[in-house]
């Protein structure tokens, strides 16, 4: 697996193999959700994203290397950690550019970080039904302003067209093979 563009454009990323329904994001979905955020205006050098179950790191990356201002990643598995460490150390990332939180997602989602992010990537692992409690706890819990996006990568079988959560706004609904990407906007804070 490779990162798309920026930077560390064409440069390896590591990857581990892991439990049930967990998978890299891949470069083709990769580069379609990094298209749709450019096109929505992402400004890479002012955005501030935290990777969310961020398994080998691919998208806190991509981002990174497309000039994001830094990058969190929260991810409890401790041999994706190293994986993360790892592709960190190989692309020579400055340590003041990320962030690595080595816990389980929803102990950070329920006690959010002190840091106003732009853009939140949420990729769990495929049917394990983690997007919407993630997505609740986010909105309820995280000091976020208007116009942040989150962006979720999920199992193309998982429809959350119904979902209406409050201060939320779907922006995207795409499939990509076997990945669906949504994008929400925050609307107003609650």
């Amino acid at each position: 697996m490779r990162v798309v563009s920026g930077k560390y454009g064409g440069r390896t990323i590591k990857t581990i193999s892991g439990p049930a329904g967990y998978r890299p994001a891949t470069e083709r979905v990769r580069e379609a959700l990094f298209s749709i955020l450019e096109s929505r205006g992402i400004e890479w050098p002012e955005t501030d994203l935290v990777d969310i179950f961020a398994g080998s790191g691919s998208l806190g990356l991509e981002g990174l290397s497309r000039g994001a201002r830094s990058a969190w990643f929260i991810e409890k598995d401790r041999r994706a950690v190293e994986v993360i460490k790892q592709n960190i150390k190989q692309f020579e990332i400055s340590r003041d550019k990320y962030k690595i939180i080595p816990k389980n997602a929803f102990s950070v989602i329920k006690n959010p970080p002190d840091n106003n992010f732009q853009l939140l990537f949420i990729d769990p692992p495929y049917g394990c039904g983690m997007v919407e409690p993630a997505l609740e706890n986010i909105t309820k819990k995280w000091e976020l302003n208007p116009g942040a996006i989150i962006a979720v990568e999920v199992e193309k079988e998982l429809n959350l067209q119904h979902e209406n959560i409050p201060g939320l706004r779907m922006l995207e609904d795409r499939v990509y093979g076997q990945t669906r990407i949504y994008l929400w906007i925050l609307d107003n804070k609650q």
